[in-house]
């Protein structure tokens, strides 16, 4: 019984793991996206994860390669510093992890529970794209049935359960979070806009600004013959005031 508490180390490391990577990357929990709880999931995964690594060599070897394996097909996960960094930082366990450790007996159940896990996460990225779907709900369910099936009757001679318990603590999150993001969420409703004036109607109507039309110059020919029409008109008036003189009747 002195293996229950590294069962549960093992299924809180997965639980936490999941946690971040759903809180993180998925829209409809951002809610729950904070600087403190994230990097609590991060820290708290680090505690669990070296803890187990320790204690069973293979459940960290296996883990190992099978994120390295995820990181090849599902490059958009491991894109970011943090995850990315995890690829190289958990290798310095390699020179700390006691191999004496190591049940060769149960090295056939080690490959078995190795295989599936590696080829699981090199190939479900290929086939679901999604970050929630109805087919990735399918998908993570039957894994989670099938890693509880797998630690009943339990068996504490088998190490490999502390990996199956990181699986069910992973696959758990992972279901609930595709349930709560695709039956359970609900988008904000947007604020419809009031009826009255918008700010286009109310505001006035600019006036159209009567253009005059600019006057041309006189030129030089139309100031002569301006001249020339004065001058015909004061010689006419003068003529016909001299004419009206000479009619008036001398007294």
């Amino acid at each position: 019984m002195d293996n229950i508490k590294y069962y549960i180390a093992s299924f809180l490391a997965g639980l936490v793991a999941k946690m971040y990577d759903d809180i993180h990357d998925n829209d409809k929990l951002k809610y729950f996206k904070t600087d403190f709880v994230l990097e609590l999931l991060k820290g708290l995964h680090y505690i669990f994860f070296t803890i187990i690594s320790i204690n069973e060599p293979m459940y960290y070897i296996i883990n190992y390669i099978a994120n390295v394996l995820n990181s090849i097909s599902n490059k958009e996960a491991w894109e970011k510093s943090y995850e990315y960094s995890l690829l190289f930082s958990f290798l310095v366990l390699f020179f700390f992890i006691d191999y004496k450790k190591i049940n060769y007996k149960n090295f056939i159940e080690y490959l078995k529970i190795g295989f599936n896990i590696c080829i699981g996460l090199l190939l479900e990225p290929i086939f679901i794209k999604d970050e929630f779907s109805v087919t990735k709900l399918i998908s993570r369910s039957i894994f989670l049935l099938h890693c509880i099936y797998s630690v009943f009757p339990l068996n504490q001679d088998s190490y490999s359960n502390q990996i199956t318990y990181y699986c069910i603590g992973y696959f758990l999150v992972s279901v609930i979070v595709q349930i709560y993001s695709l039956y359970i969420h609900k988008e904000e409703p947007t604020e419809e806009p009031t009826e009255g004036p918008t700010e286009t109607n109310t505001k006035e109507e600019p006036k159209e600004e009567t253009k005059e039309e600019p006057t041309e110059e006189p030129t030089e020919e139309t100031k002569e013959t301006k001249t020339k029409e004065e001058t015909k008109e004061e010689t006419k008036t003068k003529e016909e005031t001299k004419t009206k003189e000479e009619k008036q009747p001398q007294q």
